[in-house]
């Protein structure tokens, strides 16, 4: 229920901003969209051990996906992930720093075409919030 109220509340303030005030909503993701530090640079000194520490970790998760059959079908993508970004950091760290060049790409961004739309966007937002306000008391009133 309050996980309701407060979707309703972000979605009734991202409305009223988009609509009334939508220069400063765009200052606002211009300042969530800073970086505030490289992961890669931070962890490059650290390669050999992270990835010893990542395939561990798919060990230990792959046996725990053999103990807790029920768990399987979501334990097993995991483990394989983590197992191929541990060998990765072992054998492949090269490969690691061209995949996250690679992935760092802005293919489009999303607040050009939302400042565009920015009155459909809030209108949408505040019919969608006074929705979820409103199923957040029918659900209360059971």
């Amino acid at each position: 229920m309050e996980y309701l109220i407060a979707a309703g509340i972000i979605a009734l303030g991202c409305g009223i901003l988009l609509l009334f005030t939508p220069n400063a909503f765009m200052r606002f993701c211009m300042f969530c969209d800073r970086v505030l530090f490289v992961l890669d640079e931070k962890l490059q000194a650290y390669q050999f051990s992270s990835g010893i520490v990542l395939v561990m970790v798919a060990v230990w998760l792959f046996f725990m996906a053999i103990r807790y059959r029920g768990m399987e079908c979501f334990i097993h993508p995991i483990w394989i992930i983590v197992l191929a970004l541990g060998l990765l950091y072992l054998f492949f760290p090269k490969w690691l720093v061209w995949i996250s060049s690679v992935s760092n790409r802005v293919i489009f961004s999303t607040d050009k075409y939302v400042m565009g739309a920015c009155r459909i966007a809030g209108t949408i937002l505040l019919i969608a919030s006074v929705y979820i306000f409103h199923a957040a008391y029918v659900l209360s009133c059971k």
